[in-house]
């Protein structure tokens, strides 16, 4: 044999003479001729072998035989056998044939494709991608905000431990004061120039400020703990806290331009709004499934060699069998696509809704970041004025001691720690105020460092260092 040393199996009379035996140009060009073991003895044969000899080139070499004793041959000659091809003219003798390990299956690659052109076809067909490519965006959304959200959080916590030292100063201020004025009142008292219970009373205030202090100070230990859990730090770990003042410049703020920069900037509402889209899309995709069924089917068999380097393929016009064909088809109902296309709907109009309500929070949440920044800043300048009226009083009372009870004593060097505490916690709400309204207006933007990116004509102004916290007498 030349060429091609491997028995292929084409399966009998309908292999035969049907004319679809993949052996065409494939052994054309492995061979001039192909060796047919046959046990066939039929003249109708005589045109099918006249006909592939034509079609293809191939000279058809047969050697008929019982099929017996055509096993017999292939057995004795073993890998040398010529033979290419085995006919029999009964399915069981092909089968012993095949359980005696004298023929193998002749290979084909087959290409096939079926492209839908009603149901299935178009975006619908790559919804899944679609969806997941957009999910994807989603999720990317949420982790900005969450950064945006930590950023806050972490100003919000540490500008309190900055507060909470500025009143631990301004307690042990009281403490000293307050000491102060019950030693000059047991000195009046001893005296004779007062009542004793007004001793009593300035030891009660005394007592009182160092129950606050070390309140204070429990509750600044506690702040400072959270601190470190928050940051991913061991709570047993120690740690100091530098003091910073931010000092972010006051946002002109325009009620109608705040809803428009929230509108447009604001993540959450962007995926939501997005969402919206996804449920558009999921009627589309419902919709799509009540068509009915027409796809373009394309098969490509292509005959191939196992015995070559690159199996016998040849790109060549004739070599493959190709077809093509359109089929259509269409259920009796379409009952359950139907309800999804209604449960899609519905799930498109809760959206809607949830969209148009988180846009309603966000004004609200926008709208209260506004008025946050006014209600700062009125804060931040009545207590100036409280911090003050209460200096001034204690000016008074410590320019003429002899005119002021014990009473009055106490109650200014409280109301003064209150006035101090009072501005200082206006000071960091006026700040975080501002945190807030960019953060509800989408404005907020944070570095991948983690560090606040100013909006353009922003000036940001900072004071740290031991000054900041306030411990003068």
């Amino acid at each position: 044999m030349t060429g091609v040393s491997r028995r292929a199996l084409l399966g009998g009379f309908a292999a035969a003479v049907g004319g679809s035996a993949p052996i065409g140009k494939a052994l054309a060009q492995a061979a001039g001729t192909v060796n047919l073991y046959t046990a066939r003895h039929y003249d109708t044969d005589e045109a099918i072998y006249t006909n592939f000899t034509r079609a293809t080139g191939i000279r058809v070499n047969r050697i008929e035989a019982d099929a017996d004793k055509l096993m017999e041959r292939m057995r004795a000659e073993g890998t040398n056998s010529p033979a290419d091809i085995f006919i029999a003219v009964d399915a069981g003798r092909i089968w012993r044939a095949q359980e005696a390990g004298l023929l193998q299956p002749l290979r084909s690659a087959v290409l096939e494709a079926a492209i839908p052109l009603l149901r299935g076809f178009g975006d619908v067909a790559q919804e899944d991608l679609i969806q997941a490519r957009r999910n994807l965006v989603y999720a990317a959304r949420g982790f900005e905000q969450f950064r945006r959200d930590f950023y806050y959080d972490l100003a919000d916590d540490y500008l309190t431990l900055v507060l909470q030292l500025q009143g631990i100063a301004n307690g042990e201020r009281q403490v000293e004061r307050s000491a102060a004025v019950e030693a000059r009142t047991r000195a009046l008292v001893e005296s004779g120039r007062t009542e004793p219970f007004q001793a009593d009373l300035a030891t009660q205030n005394t007592l009182f400020a160092l129950d606050r202090l070390s309140s204070q100070r429990e509750l600044y230990r506690l702040t400072l703990d959270r601190f470190k859990a928050r940051i991913g730090m061991p709570v047993d770990e120690s740690i100091k806290i530098d003091p910073l003042e931010f000092k972010l410049p006051v946002p002109r703020v325009n009620p109608e331009e705040a809803l428009g920069l929230a509108f447009r900037f604001r993540l959450d509402l962007q995926t939501e709004r997005d969402i919206v889209d996804d449920f558009a899309r999921k009627v589309d995709v419902a919709r799509n499934n009540l068509l009915g069924d027409l796809d373009l089917r394309l098969t490509n068999n292509i005959p191939t060699n196992p015995l070559k380097p690159q199996s016998g393929l040849q790109f060549e016009p004739d070599y493959n069998d190709f077809r093509a064909s359109l089929v259509f088809s269409m259920p009796l109902d379409r009952v359950p696509e139907d309800l999804r296309l209604r449960q899609s709907q519905i799930f498109l109009e809760q959206s809607k809704r949830q969209y148009f309500q988180a846009r309603d929070n966000a004004a609200v949440a926008v709208r209260q970041a506004a008025r946050g920044i006014e209600r700062s800043q009125f804060s931040l300048v009545v207590q100036q004025k409280n911090v003050a009226a209460a200096m001034n009083r204690q000016a008074a009372i410590d320019a003429a001691p002899d005119r002021a009870t014990p009473r009055d004593r106490t109650e200014a060097v409280d109301q003064l720690r209150r006035a101090q505490d009072s501005l200082d916690a206006a000071r960091r709400d006026l700040q975080l105020a501002i945190l807030r309204y960019l953060n509800n207006t989408g404005q907020l933007r944070i570095a991948p460092d983690g560090k606040f990116i100013p909006l353009p004509g922003m000036e940001i102004l900072e004071e740290d260092g031991p000054g900041l916290i306030d411990q003068s007498p």
